[in-house]
C-alpha cells in the first residue's frame, strides 16, 4: 500500500509516494500524482505521439495520455532533480543533477539509469536532445557536452576548446555505496535560481570550456547549435567533433535556449530580454528590434510559423516576422510564477513551469 508524506526542501514543498515495492511505472493514483504535481516545480517537457512527459525535482516524471485532463507519476528510482526530457518514439531520456541520465524505451514504462556522473566532475546536465532513437546530446556545467550514438548506453565527452574526435569514454561505473549518496536529497535552489544572470561569474571564466551551457538544438545528426553563460555560442557541422564559436550581438548576456528551422534560420534567448536571430547558420546573429520585457527569457520555439518564448513572471511573447519584433498575445493566461520550457508537438503548444504550471495551446495560442 502507497504511502503520502510531505517533504519539505527550502522554499518548496513536495509530495512523495513510498512504497515498499513497486511493481509498476504508476508511482501512485491520479488523484494523488496530479496533487504532486500542482506542488512540484517543472523544469522540463517534451511530447511525441500525444502523450506528454514532464520532468521536476526529486526524480519525478509526470506523464499524460489525455493532453493534461489526468496525471500519473513515473517511477525513476532516483532523488536528482531532472532538468529535461526527449523523447523520440518510444524511447525517452531525461538529465538533471549531478550528470544523471535516465532511459526508457516503453515510453515510460519502465525508467533506467543509464549513467550518474561525468568523469569525477558530476556536473549538472540542463538539457537533452536526440533526434532520433540512437543519436542524441545533452549539455550542463563547466562547459559538458556529451553525446552517444547508442541510444546512451555509452557516452563520449564533446568540447568547445578541443577539436576531437571520439572523444573520452564517460560512461558511469559507480559502486552501491557511490550510487546511494547520490540519491540523497539536496536542498539547493530552483533550476530557475542556478542560472548565472549577469557577467560577474563570467569575468572569473578564462575560456568557452568552463562556461555553463544551458541550451541546445540540433536539425540533424551532424549540424547543432549549443549556447550559455556569457552570450556563450558554439555549432557544429560534423556531430560535434568540432565546435567554432559564434559571436552573439548582446555581448556576454547569458543565453539559456537556441532553436533552429533549418541549417540556416535559428533564435537564441537569454537574459534581460535578450532575443537573437540569424539568418545564415550563425555567422551573423542579429539583437530582436523590439522585446517587450527586460525579464529572463528561458526557451524559443517556432510553431506553425509562429515564434514564442516564454520567461520570469509568466512572461510569452510570440513573433510572427521570424523574431525581428516580439509582442505579449492578446489571450495570454495569467501566470504569476516562471515558465521555463516550451514545445510544439503536433498542432499543439506545450509550456511547462513553476507550481506544476502545464499550459496547452491547440490553436497557436488562442486558447490555453
Amino acid at each position: 500500500m502507497a504511502l503520502t508524506k510531505v517533504l519539505l526542501f527550502g522554499a518548496g514543498v513536495f509530495l512523495v509516494c513510498l512504497s515498499a515495492a513497486v511493481t509498476s511505472a504508476a508511482v501512485c493514483d491520479v488523484e494523488t500524482a496530479g496533487k504532486i504535481m500542482r506542488m512540484a516545480d517543472l523544469y522540463g517537457i517534451d511530447s511525441t505521439g500525444g502523450d506528454i512527459w514532464a520532468v521536476g525535482p526529486k526524480g519525478m516524471i509526470f506523464h499524460t495520455v489525455n493532453m493534461g485532463k489526468t496525471w500519473d507519476l513515473q517511477e525513476t528510482g532516483i532523488g536528482n532533480e531532472l532538468f529535461s526530457v526527449s523523447f523520440a518514439d518510444n524511447h525517452g531520456w531525461a538529465v538533471g543533477r549531478f550528470g544523471v541520465v535516465l532511459h526508457t524505451e516503453d515510453r515510460g514504462e519502465h525508467w533506467e539509469v543509464q549513467q550518474r556522473e561525468i568523469a569525477d566532475r558530476k556536473p549538472s546536465l540542463y538539457k537533452v536532445q536526440f533526434v532520433n532513437a540512437t543519436t542524441g546530446w545533452a549539455v550542463g556545467e563547466w562547459g559538458t557536452i556529451i553525446h552517444t550514438v547508442d541510444g546512451g548506453k555509452s557516452w563520449t565527452s564533446q568540447s568547445l576548446l578541443t577539436a576531437t574526435g571520439e572523444g573520452e569514454d564517460i560512461t558511469g561505473d559507480e559502486s552501491p555505496e557511490e550510487e546511494a549518496a547520490l540519491d540523497q536529497p539536496d536542498d539547493e535552489g530552483i533550476f530557475e535560481e542556478e542560472f548565472i544572470e549577469g557577467d560577474e561569474a563570467g569575468d572569473a571564466l578564462v575560456s568557452a570550456g568552463d562556461k555553463f551551457l544551458y541550451g541546445l538544438y540540433f536539425v540533424n545528426s551532424e549540424c547543432g547549435w549549443v549556447v550559455g553563460e556569457s552570450g556563450t555560442i558554439g555549432h557544429t557541422a560534423d556531430g560535434g567533433n568540432t565546435w567554432v564559436l559564434q559571436e552573439s550581438p548582446q555581448g556576454r548576456k547569458s543565453l539559456y535556449s537556441v532553436y533552429f528551422r533549418d541549417v540556416e534560420t535559428g533564435w537564441a534567448c537569454g537574459i534581460d530580454g535578450t532575443i537573437i536571430y540569424t539568418n545564415d547558420g550563425g555567422d551573423t546573429w542579429n539583437a530582436a528590434s523590439a522585446v517587450p520585457t527586460e525579464e529572463s527569457l528561458y526557451d524559443v520555439v517556432l510553431h506553425e510559423e509562429v515564434l514564442w518564448t516564454v520567461g520570469k513572471k509568466g512572461i510569452i511573447l510570440s513573433s510572427a516576422d521570424g523574431g525581428k519584433t516580439w509582442k505579449f498575445g492578446d489571450n495570454n493566461p495569467v501566470v504569476y510564477y516562471w515558465l521555463i520550457d516550451l514545445v510544439s508537438a503536433e498542432g499543439n503548444l506545450i509550456i511547462a513551469g513553476g507550481h506544476g504550471a502545464v499550459l496547452i495551446s491547440p490553436d497557436g495560442g488562442r486558447t490555453w
